[in-house]
């Protein structure tokens, strides 16, 4: 029996694994989730096709030498904050009728 090899990321959602980012210059390592990662990919016209070119991904140490990854999303520590809004504004003007 083989295993299935993904293809892109829509075989990590699938198969429900989340992106993990890990910086080779200073070891840190952030976890995104494949739909998010999906989304900003397909917003800038980059391919989501294994192996994700990670290289639009920027360390907090500002490097640019990282390699993504894929880890099960029963991997996730049981104390993560609750979702956010799936579309939050970047700001809001008043209405016309505002005081």
């Amino acid at each position: 029996m083989s295993a299935h090899v993904p293809k892109s990321l829509f075989d990590y959602g699938r198969h429900r694994f989340d992106v993990a980012v890990e910086c080779r210059s200073c070891g840190r390592v952030s976890v995104f989730e494949t739909r998010d990662v999906i989304l900003h990919y397909q917003a800038h016209g980059w391919s989501v096709a294994l192996p994700l070119d990670a290289s639009h991904f920027v360390c907090r140490c500002r490097s640019r030498d990282v390699l993504a990854r894929a880890t099960p999303i029963e991997a996730r520590p049981r104390d993560l904050p609750p979702p956010r809004p799936v579309l939050r504004p970047l700001y809001s003007k008043p209405g016309r009728h505002s005081g």
